[in-house]
């Protein structure tokens, strides 16, 4: 995830969970998955965190690509490549935070996160699962844990690409008997 898509997906969950996204609230309970070092603990059980990444999909046949000529001219490729935002929540509200974030993640409008989400090319696909809550051990205790996931589309236009080949003309070739 590139530092642009990480903070697109920051300002989307804040406007999901009604959070300023300069707050010290925000900072604190949204965090970027594998920001931390493997061996930094982990924050108290009595603490809501929310991990997130965007993930590339593994399958290459639900991706749409489609060729068409620019105003110019030139060959164009417009493909939507899929992705998956996963935010994994702890904490005593884990479910709360999960079923918050699905409740308003399709929500459009100016500052809204389906309208943030469209203006940068990413397009979520509708009725997103529900989050799945779970108990995971840590230090011999149990810390509730939910997690969620949206499939998305991301816009990807490549100029100039032909899908043919790149050599407009062929060379000529002379064959000459002798």
């Amino acid at each position: 995830m590139t530092q642009t898509q990480s903070t697109l997906m920051f300002d989307v969950l804040c406007a999901c969970l009604g959070l300023l996204p300069d707050s010290t609230e925000a900072a604190e309970l949204l965090i970027p998955a594998y920001q931390e070092p493997e061996p930094n603990p982990r924050p108290p059980r009595s603490r809501d965190v929310i991990y997130y990444d965007l993930t590339p999909e593994a399958l290459p046949s639900e991706r749409t690509q489609t060729f068409s000529l620019s105003a110019y001219g030139l060959p164009e490729t417009t493909s939507f490549e899929p992705f998956r935002l996963t935010a994994v929540c702890y904490g005593p509200h884990a479910e709360e935070n999960a079923r918050l974030i699905r409740a308003f993640f399709m929500l459009d409008g100016r500052g809204m996160p389906r309208s943030l989400l469209r203006q940068s090319g990413i397009y979520p696909l509708p009725d997103p699962p529900l989050p799945t809550v779970g108990y995971e051990e840590e230090n011999s205790l149990w810390r509730k844990r939910a997690d969620l996931s949206f499939p998305l589309r991301i816009l990807c236009r490549k100029k100039y690409f032909s899908p043919i080949s790149p050599i407009q003309t062929p060379p000529a070739v002379i064959i000459s008997r002798r």
